[in-house]
């Protein structure tokens, strides 16, 4: 799917957020209910944003600096999965 927002959680810890809309993508990781959070890091000196559609229908831009690759992504989300809700730490993380 071209155009998505998925959700991995642990119950009462970490939760792992993907947005992809086409070749853009990043993650949002939430140590634990309530918390700011931390979201991807890919090239910091790429400028503009990108627009995602929640699932709720809403649709928020995000900068492109954010983005890192789609596979990068995906690999993120089954180290979450198969490590307990923790999250991958070779991609950088920002607050």
């Amino acid at each position: 799917m071209p155009q998505f927002e998925l959700w991995a959680s642990v119950p009462d810890g970490p939760s792992l957020c993907m947005l992809r809309n086409a070749e853009h993508a990043w993650l949002m990781y939430l140590r634990e209910p309530g918390d700011d959070g931390l979201h991807s890091c890919g090239n910091e000196h790429r400028a503009g944003n990108a627009y995602f559609r929640l699932d709720n229908g809403q649709v928020d831009g995000y900068p492109l600096a954010w983005c890192i690759g789609i596979e990068a992504c995906f690999a993120a989300i089954r180290f979450f999965h198969g490590n307990g809700g923790a999250r991958l730490e070779h991609i950088d993380w920002q607050p």
